[in-house]
């Protein structure tokens, strides 16, 4: 087996294997490297029409990147999206699910909002299937 470093370096993937340890026999961990399995939140995508205040969802989101979000004591909710047309494809069906996550961020933008002024609402960006 490549070590960790070699194995990034050829696939753009961590892989740790743990079966050494005789408690975790056969155990096989895969991370995905982080520049290849994330893309960062697209503001472009959040449009819509103005307002003196935010009443449309588009006025209200943030944009955090995957790792860079601090736990906060105020409630929020996040959006991050996960890119994958595997399980159509595997299934013979037509590809397209990949660009679900943007087109409902499309959506939602234009859409009013209901959130009270102390929840927070973030787009994190997206997971995509290698």
């Amino acid at each position: 087996m490549l070590s960790c470093q070699e194995h990034q370096e050829k696939n753009g993937i961590w892989s740790i294997d743990y079966s050494n340890f005789t408690h975790l026999t056969q155990f096989h961990f895969l991370i995905f490297h982080p520049m290849q399995s994330y893309s960062p939140p697209n503001p472009s995508l959040w449009t819509g029409r103005k307002s003196e205040g935010k009443l449309y969802l588009h006025e209200k989101v943030d944009f955090q990147t995957f790792g860079d979000l601090i736990p906060e004591e105020i409630p929020a909710f996040a959006v991050l999206g996960y890119c994958c047309d595997e399980g159509v494809k595997r299934n013979l069906g037509r590809p397209g699910a990949v660009d679900g996550p943007d087109t409902i961020r499309t959506a939602l933008a234009k859409m009013p909002n209901h959130l009270p002024e102390e929840i927070s609402l973030y787009d994190m960006g997206n997971v995509n299937c290698l």
